[in-house]
């Protein structure tokens, strides 16, 4: 159990679309992962976000079908394409933060520093699979929505032969095999899409709570220092804070450089989120709204809006409780130096302990854009905005 425990399901997620940061090692590696990513993204981007973007300017004026459009696919897929090309930038950086990762588990590490590291690649992959089942959960709900309004299960379908999602394309889709091809290549865009979604979520999980354990490792070594007074053990004091201090060093590093990569992917995410989660609850409201009295209330459509909201709210849920956790960590160090007996300690020593200190004094964030910290308060102010702009869309809609 290790890294690829901890990172397994990411590195599945991610290979399939070709933006796993580690096949950049090797030119031959290098043909299949480029090509995989650019079928990936012209799928998304032909079949999802173009084909809706035209729908979405022919529809223009509908409240109803224009929410429908842009928070179902549209908007979702789009922001998962300007993901892609930001991780795809990144994509040395991140290799050699996995590096780095590597490195760690294959060093030597004591039973308690390794029972940690495993207590952290475990919540690392629950979460990961917890992602990835909400996200296919979305995805299988709308295809279950649609092909129940095709058999006139489910009200909503007026014209039958429609594609998966509310989307124009340039050509007669509706005789076969053409309709089941154009459904099937919508399916796979919206496939690909999530593994991208949750793929990118997991792979930040995942550094962030590594990152967790090693200080989590660092504060272990600070709380067990043995220090007993004796000149002579003094240089054996000093060699084993000097460790630590440059080892702090080296996780402030990699922390820099996660938020480096991250914080313009997560803006866009944030702002994405908010939007989404607000046009979701619009259509669940519209749904079991005072105006369907007269029609039986479709569940599956509704299951589906659930899943969807939950789907979108546990990424970013996720990320601000790990973020949450490191900054917390990181606060921890700077408590453990000081509690430790440094009146007993050389002087030299104790000005090591006090750099320690210092550089604990502001607790490592991770920001979206460089704009606000992750954290689980920053997670409530999104519902908050996005409770704002729904009661604004509903009062909207009442206007019509």
């Amino acid at each position: 159990m290790g890294f690829q425990y901890a990172f397994g399901v990411c590195h599945t997620n991610l290979k399939i679309v070709g933006l796993w940061p580690g096949s950049i090692n090797s030119k031959f590696n290098g043909i299949i992962p480029v090509l995989l990513l650019t079928i990936t993204i012209f799928i998304m981007i032909t079949f999802v976000t173009m084909a809706q973007t035209t729908k979405l300017l022919m529809i223009w004026g509908d409240l109803g079908l224009m929410i429908n459009n842009l928070s179902t696919a549209n908007l979702p897929i789009t922001v998962v394409i300007i993901k892609t090309i930001l991780f795809y930038n990144y994509k040395r950086e991140l290799g050699m933060l996995l590096s780095s990762v590597i490195n760690d588990w294959n060093a030597d590490k004591t039973k308690g520093e390794v029972i940690n590291m495993v207590r952290n690649a475990k919540t690392t992959r629950k979460l990961s699979f917890i992602c990835l089942f909400l996200g296919m959960g979305s995805v299988n709900g709308q295809l279950a929505v649609r092909i129940s309004q095709e058999l006139d299960i489910l009200p909503g379908q007026i014209n039958k032969r429609e594609p998966m999602l509310i989307s124009y394309f340039p050509y007669d889709y509706k005789p076969s095999p053409i309709y089941e091809i154009t459904w099937l290549f919508q399916y796979l865009g919206a496939i690909l899409a999530t593994l991208i979604y949750s793929g990118i979520y997991c792979f930040f999980v995942g550094l962030v709570l590594h990152l967790r354990g090693q200080l989590a490792n660092l504060r272990f070594r600070l709380e067990t220092l043995d220090i007993d007074g004796n000149k002579a053990n003094h240089r054996k004091i000093t060699k084993k804070i000097g460790f630590i201090v440059e080892r702090h060093n080296i996780l402030n590093r990699f922390a820099k450089e996660i938020e480096n990569v991250f914080n313009g992917i997560f803006l866009v995410e944030i702002i994405s989120c908010t939007v989404l989660i607000c046009l979701q609850l619009f259509l669940l409201v519209t749904l079991i709204s005072d105006d369907n009295k007269d029609i039986n209330v479709p569940i599956l459509q509704i299951v589906f809006t659930v899943t969807y909201v939950m789907h979108v709210g546990t990424h970013v849920l996720i990320s601000c409780y790990v973020a949450d956790k490191l900054q917390d960590e990181s606060s921890a160090i700077s408590q453990s130096a000081y509690n430790i007996q440094w009146y007993n300690m050389a002087s030299q020593n104790s000005k090591l302990l006090l750099m320690i200190m210092q550089r604990s004094e502001k607790p490592l964030k991770l920001t979206a854009g460089k704009f606000c910290s992750f954290s689980l308060l920053l997670f409530i102010q999104i519902l908050k905005t996005s409770g704002g702009y729904l009661s604004m869309l509903l009062a909207v809609k009442e206007k019509i």
